[in-house]
């Protein structure tokens, strides 16, 4: 006859969930807006980079846990995905910082992506800030603005 120990099947179950549970203590949809954009653009007539704003009126972003069907996203082990609002598709996809010891979210995401692209939040404050260095070093411009490398400020809430 087999004995069965309930007081420890229903730890090891406590275990389980909490161990389940502890990593996605943030794990709730952002919603993100642009406060204010600057960087360079190249000026076709004098042939130099030039400081400018860009307009920020379009930049909103959905930031959502990463979509665990997704072969990339499981196997390099991303947390969250952030997209254009509006968009299916991910812009960049991120990693919750963990505390060492408990592997619990500490609040920060932290998105690197091609060409240096950066996308941090702290969900604490509820202030990103995003930069993409592209069209300066890479001359991979916009034909339409020649926008170059950008910084982005703003703030997301939880949905």
């Amino acid at each position: 006859m087999i004995r069965v120990d309930k007081g420890r099947i229903v730890l090891a179950c406590l275990a389980v969930l909490a161990t389940v549970f502890s990593g996605s203590t943030y794990a709730e949809s952002l919603s993100c807006a642009a406060e204010s954009a600057s960087g360079f653009v190249y000026d076709k007539q004098s042939e130099t980079w030039q400081a400018s704003s860009f307009p920020i009126e379009n930049r909103k972003y959905v930031v959502q846990p990463a979509n665990q069907d997704d072969l990339i996203a499981r196997t390099l082990k991303y947390d969250y995905e952030i997209k254009d609002a509006g968009s299916s598709k991910p812009v960049i996809h991120c990693r919750a910082v963990r505390l060492p010891d408990s592997n619990e979210e500490t609040g920060l995401i932290m998105c690197r992506g091609s060409f240096g692209a950066i996308f941090n939040i702290d969900r604490e404050t509820g202030r990103y800030v995003r930069s993409q260095p592209t069209g300066y070093v890479t001359k991979r411009t916009s034909t339409a603005t020649e926008e170059g490398p950008y910084l982005e400020i703003g703030n997301c809430f939880a949905n």
